[in-house]
This record gives C-alpha cells, structure tokens and sequence, in this order.
C-alpha cells in the first residue's frame, strides 16, 4: 500500500459518506413531506365529515319540527 492507495482510499470514502450524507437527508426530507400530507388529508377528511354530520343533525332537527314530534326535537337538544 503505497501513500497514493491511502490517499485514494480516503478521497473515495470521504466522496461515498457525501452521497450517502445526501441520500438519508433527500429521503428523510421525503418522509416527512409525506407525514404532512397525511396529516393535512386527516385533518380535511375530519372536518369534512364534521360537516357532514352537523348538516345530518340539522337535517334531522327540521324533520322532526315539520314533523311536530316534539319528544324528539328535545332529545336532538340535549
């Protein structure tokens, strides 16, 4: 092993570490991104379906108004 082998050796590793240094940061910059979107999409898909039930429940509360069933219209209130 002559003192070029050693030098080449270091240079190559030192090069691998930079790729391998990029790789784990692209990719867990990559999972993180896709955390975001999961907790984005959970959070839209829980409001809307908030808002579908809120407009079930007033649905609900106006059937039973036009209907006069007033036992029902205060168990909606409760």
């Amino acid at each position: 092993m002559g003192l070029f082998s050693v030098g080449q050796e270091f240079l190559i590793s030192v090069l691998q570490h930079g790729k391998d240094f990029k790789e784990y940061h692209r990719n867990n910059q990559a999972r993180v991104a896709r955390l975001n979107k999961a907790v984005l999409n959970y959070h839209a898909n829980a409001e809307r379906e908030q808002k579908k039930e809120q407009e079930r429940i007033e649905k609900e509360r106006m059937r039973r108004l036009m209907a006069e069933d007033e036992e029902g219209y205060r168990y909606i209130h409760k």
